[in-house]
């Protein structure tokens, strides 16, 4: 089977899934921030969509300018983010979920990063460290979360 790139507008499909890619539209040169070039996606099924951020923050997906979403996988482990708030009031998710380690050597999830998703209003927010395993499934148009800690 061909590698194919991930870049800005490539769409696959899976069944019912399909995938977008947003960002990175290119190549990142060597000496690039290689968080700046982290693959960010839609998934969607049915009519629920969930925005996957890897290691890119704010500065890359907000200005992608994403449509809403019912689920965001927080970027980078829940790392500093002083775009956070914005993207979420455009994204408008009822569930986050930051992927990180117990007691991680970084100190992730940041207190304001915690802070910006526990202030949003109506939304869900899941912990890897805290939570175990968060598991998240649709039928397209429900979202059920089970926890496995």
């Amino acid at each position: 089977m061909p590698v194919i790139p991930a870049r800005a507008g490539l769409r696959l499909g899976i069944g019912k899934l399909r995938v977008r890619i947003l960002w990175p539209s290119g190549p990142a040169a060597p000496s690039d921030d290689p968080n700046n070039h982290a693959i960010v996606l839609i998934a969607s099924y049915g009519e629920v969509d969930a925005l996957l951020t890897a290691d890119a923050e704010g500065n890359v997906t907000l200005p992608i300018r994403p449509l809403p979403v019912e689920i965001l996988k927080v970027a980078h482990h829940g790392s500093a983010d002083a775009y956070l708030p914005e993207l979420l009031e455009l994204l408008r998710p009822r569930v986050a979920v930051v992927s990180v380690g117990r007691r991680n050597d970084y100190g992730h999830p940041t207190p304001e990063t915690m802070a910006a998703l526990e202030g949003f209003p109506g939304l869900a927010v899941y912990r890897t460290d805290r939570d175990g395993r968060v598991t998240i499934d649709t039928d397209g148009h429900r979202i059920s979360i089970s926890e496995d800690r």
